[in-house]
């Protein structure tokens, strides 16, 4: 009973939810909104906030924001590797064009993830009936500790703005990584109805590349 006790007192490991915010977002705003998501979810005590934050520009420096979202793709991949020594597991969800933020510099920071996905061993069955079904995660109970990398538990995005050879091009390989992809669209964002129109007029050739 008193090691039973003293599991409960002690609770569940802590894990960090990263957010990362649109366009035309200051960081006081993108704390607010990062407060709010806390208070109105009820969220669990040992989920630990952070915002990780860039220059989201202004209302007419829409293609220059982008632009620029590749510039920090070591500061961001440092900010992970710091995550990485305090906690195992990470949350992050963005708003907006922080999808865009994250799928550009996704190749920076994979390596601050575990990859999760099971990969079948040997040579595979001659009948399709012999195929046996596999879970496709290593279960949380079983994983090892990686270092400094951690394990993608989640990767939300409300109302991404991406466009979708980026998002067919890069999420594949993110779901090697992330145990959940979830992205909630609001058919009425008036942001989005603007950012299509937009590049469908602007240049195709904005986004900032990897050297």
């Amino acid at each position: 009973r008193a090691l039973a006790e003293a599991e409960s007192l002690a609770g569940p490991a802590l894990e960090a939810l990263v957010f990362i915010h649109g366009y035309n977002c200051d960081l006081a705003t993108a704390l607010g909104r990062m407060a709010q998501t806390f208070a109105l979810g009820n969220m669990e005590p040992h989920i630990v906030p952070f915002v990780f934050s860039y220059s989201g520009g202004g209302p007419l420096s829409y293609f220059g924001s982008k632009a620029q979202m590749g510039l920090y793709r070591n500061d961001f991949a440092a900010f992970l590797a710091e995550l990485g020594k305090r906690f195992q597991e990470v949350h992050v969800f963005t708003h907006s064009s922080g999808a865009h933020f994250f799928f550009t510099d996704w190749p920076a920071i994979r390596g601050c993830f575990t990859r999760s996905r099971k990969h079948a061993a040997g040579p595979p069955p001659r009948r399709p009936e012999e195929r046996q079904p596999a879970p496709r995660w290593v279960p949380k109970q079983l994983r090892k500790a990686d270092g400094s990398r951690m394990h993608l538990a989640t990767l939300t995005m409300i109302n991404p703005d991406v466009l979708v050879e980026d998002l067919l091009a890069v999420l594949p390989e993110i779901m090697d990584y992330a145990e959940h992809f979830t992205a909630y669209i609001d058919r009425n964002d008036q942001a989005l109805f603007y950012s299509e129109w937009l590049q469908r007029l602007g240049p195709r050739g904005y986004q900032q590349r990897s050297p």
